[in-house]
């Protein structure tokens, strides 16, 4: 399961988990994204003082679409970097 169609209980655990990813790479993929996400809402309850709210919403949703399927492709990444010994691994998503 990708980390995005996770509860956020649910990616708290997988994040706490003793495994070798998901790790920080992914986190932060996960936190910009959310980040990206506070930035759309604040630009849409803009939109009637802000002339470029739109843009700004518009990039902050194409942000946050990039960075969701980074923290899955980070944590396959490091997966792959680890010696066979650590690969046993596995994390959940």
């Amino acid at each position: 399961m990708a980390f995005s169609n996770q509860t956020v209980e649910a990616l708290c655990e997988t994040v706490a988990a003793e495994t070798s990813a998901p790790g920080g790479g992914s986190v932060a993929a996960i936190a910009g994204a959310l980040a990206a996400s506070l930035v759309a809402m604040a630009a849409r309850f803009s939109t009637d003082d802000w002339e470029d709210a739109g843009g700004t919403v518009a990039q902050a949703e194409a942000l946050r679409a990039r960075l969701l399927p980074l923290a899955d492709e980070d944590a396959h990444a490091y997966e792959n970097f680890l010696p066979p010994a650590f690969r046993g691994l596995q994390y959940a998503a």
